[in-house]
């Protein structure tokens, strides 16, 4: 690019050289040894140009750029960064998606609520169920999956599903409402009628937008499952039903819980 720069502008300065050369109105013509003078000279400098090496410098901040990426890391992985992602977290769900979503602390009260038979003693389970899905799946795949975690969540155990963003980032609040009203719809075929004020029921699922998930389980595909119980960890990834996932999950857990969430999802228990 730089040999290319150089031979233009020779080539402009011999053509302003030979058309501007002596008086305006009558511009002198070179005789035959000075243009010969002339050609050397232009000749002599393109050898230059040859002869020019373009060497790209050492980036004389790459330990600095790595040090400061280390820092950066550090700092995302500190508690106090993480509870600043849960407060962005609770914020999306109560000023984006209150219409369509219930928090976590809503939705445990609304469908789990206080059980009388329960033991009070009986420690909390550690079980977690994530479903990490996105919105590059089809619209009839994710409706099929809430609408399975719709009907398994009613116990001590649900499936949380979990996104990694918004669609089109999160200040594209408009793509992020039609979005997300779209597939909460119980009912996808159902039309809301605002002027009568009728609207389509809705799934009351939660939706969860952690990336770090995404990091800590190390998801790079969805649809994906995992099974957490208090460090046993497994992970199941494919486009198929959640109870499908599940099933092949359970081969290894081998989990009352999980068998009932599968049951449920089938149909076979309507609690």
């Amino acid at each position: 690019m730089q040999k290319r720069i150089i031979f233009i502008f020779l080539a402009f300065l011999v053509f302003f050289v030979l058309v501007n050369t002596g008086s305006t109105k009558e511009p002198k013509r070179l005789n035959r040894e000075e243009q010969k003078a002339l050609t050397a000279n232009v000749s002599s400098v393109l050898e230059k140009v040859e002869g020019i090496k373009a060497v790209v410098p050492a980036n004389r901040f790459a330990e600095e750029g790595k040090k400061r990426a280390k820092q950066t890391a550090e700092v995302f992985r500190t508690p106090e960064f993480q509870s600043s992602i849960e407060r962005e977290q609770k914020r999306l769900n109560n000023e984006v998606f209150k219409k369509y979503t219930a928090t976590c602390e809503k939705q445990k009260q609304e469908e789990v609520g206080p059980d009388p038979l329960e033991d009070k003693e009986q420690p909390e389970t550690t079980q977690k169920i994530y479903l990490f899905i996105s919105s590059s799946l089809p619209d009839e795949t994710m409706h099929s999956y809430l609408n399975d975690i719709s009907r398994a969540n009613s116990g001590a155990v649900s499936i949380v599903p979990v996104m990694q963003g918004m669609i089109n980032g999160i200040k594209n609040k408009g793509a992020n409402k039609k979005y997300f009203s779209r597939i909460l719809k119980e009912d996808m075929t159902c039309v809301d009628d605002f002027q009568h004020r009728k609207a389509c029921d809705r799934f009351k699922t939660n939706i969860l937008f952690q990336p770090p998930l995404f990091a800590k389980y190390g998801i790079e595909r969805v649809p994906a499952l995992v099974y957490d119980n208090d460090g046993q960890i497994l992970i199941i990834q494919g486009d198929a039903s959640i109870d499908y996932l599940m099933e092949r999950i359970n081969r290894e857990a081998k989990q009352e819980r999980l068998e009932t969430l599968i049951s449920k999802i089938r149909g076979r228990i309507n609690e």
